[in-house]
């Protein structure tokens, strides 16, 4: 089964780039839906969220200091009331302490995993599957955790990869008809698999819906129990670098996304504000900025190094859009 599909509880904030979660597939027979992933019950919750303050009273007197005593007092600092009932804890703890903190967790139960997350940011992580020294760095730092804690080096680490093209001065977009055939090139997936794996309407296969124009769109495919390809891969996404110009990530969104009532409002103008913005944002950087290509595939460790390395540019020839 897919990890994402488990319940789970995102625990803590280890380091810029780590995340550290608590995985329970115990709960997957007797918990509801919901929104499509199995949910932690609040009494659950509250059970861990004891084991956290306790360890952090043994280890961590700061941490522990800054920590509401229950949680029903943690539910009301986080402002649950107000949405969907809190689904993390995310503390932020020192590296020092990771392997102490699962020391007291497995204690507690029975066949619960733990999973520790390293997310990048494009702009500032290279993707070079081929640089060994950094690959060491990130999976080998003795003061995030021990080594050993993986049960099969490859088997149980996962890694994002990404290819990217691009055209100086200019635009390359996905053709929105190419999906299936852009898998069997460059995941080495059977025609019949990846036909079935791209057909509209299937549930794993999402059109990028920040895109305006439908025949030049990207994808996103996420897999359950049936990896993708020769490369094992659980994930895989196409998309292009101008969704990035109504994306925010460190605020709403706004220009992400409208709703009927706000295109229905009356405006000062003779045309929909909100449209009319959207425009101008476009508009602009038609003159301003190149658009970019990407495919970015998640795979087991061990396949880091082979899943892109003989794509030619010959193989996108069909499979995208080029304006000069």
């Amino acid at each position: 089964m897919d990890l994402g599909c488990l319940p789970n509880v995102f625990l803590a904030k280890v380091t810029h780039y780590a995340s550290l979660y608590i995985l329970l597939p115990n709960l997957v027979r007797n918990l509801k839906q919901h929104e499509g992933t199995p949910s932690v019950s609040i009494q659950e919750y509250a059970v861990l969220y004891e084991i956290f303050i306790q360890s952090a009273l043994h280890y961590q007197d700061m941490t522990a200091a800054c920590l509401p005593a229950t949680y029903s007092s943690k539910l009301f600092q986080a402002g649950s009331g107000q949405s969907h009932q809190m689904r993390k804890l995310m503390e932020l703890i020192p590296s020092e302490y990771v392997e102490r903190l699962l020391g007291d967790f497995n204690g507690w139960g029975i066949r619960h995993h733990f999973l520790l997350q390293w997310r990048g940011i494009k702009a500032l992580t290279v993707h070079d599957p081929s640089n060994a020294t950094e690959q060491e760095y990130f999976l080998r730092q003795d003061h995030v955790f021990n080594a050993n804690m993986f049960s099969t080096p490859g088997d149980d680490v996962f890694v994002d990869v990404a290819l990217e093209l691009s055209v100086k001065e200019g635009a390359v977009m996905w053709c929105s008809d190419s999906h299936a055939v852009a898998l069997q090139r460059l995941l080495q997936m059977h025609q019949t698999e990846a036909n079935k794996w791209t057909r509209f309407g299937y549930y794993n296969y999402k059109w990028d819906t920040c895109a305006y124009l439908t025949s030049v769109i990207g994808c996103h495919i996420i897999t359950h129990t049936t990896l993708l390809g020769q490369f094992n891969a659980t994930f895989a996404q196409m998309y292009t670098t101008d969704k990035c110009l109504i994306y925010d990530m460190w605020v709403s969104n706004n220009a992400k996304f409208v709703t009927a009532v706000n295109l229905m409002k009356k405006s000062k103008y003779t045309y929909n504000e909100f449209l009319g913005k959207l425009y101008g944002v476009f508009a602009d950087a038609a003159w301003h900025n190149d658009v970019h290509t990407w495919i970015e595939a998640q795979v087991p460790l061990a396949n880091v190094e082979d899943v892109f390395t003989d794509v030619s540019v010959a193989s996108f020839l069909d499979l995208v859009y080029c304006v000069p």
